[in-house]
């Protein structure tokens, strides 16, 4: 008997830049991928934007098969 795992996660986090005189911008990261697989056999997808308060620039990145 084969059994068929499935599994999602959505993260949702901040990396702050500091230097000496003091914050310099704060970038607000966010991400979901999925996971499934049958027996042996699995693949993957997700995806993570990031986004700077400071200066407006983002970016999207893909994992497993949106690699």
């Amino acid at each position: 008997m084969a059994f068929i795992q499935v599994s999602v996660n959505a993260d949702v986090g901040a990396d702050i830049e500091i230097d000496r005189t003091g914050i310099t911008d704060v970038v607000v990261v966010a991400g979901a991928d999925a996971t499934a697989g049958v027996g042996g056999v699995g693949a993957s997808a997700g995806m993570e934007g990031r986004m700077s308060l400071n200066s407006g620039a983002g970016s999207v990145n893909g994992t497993g098969i949106f690699k």
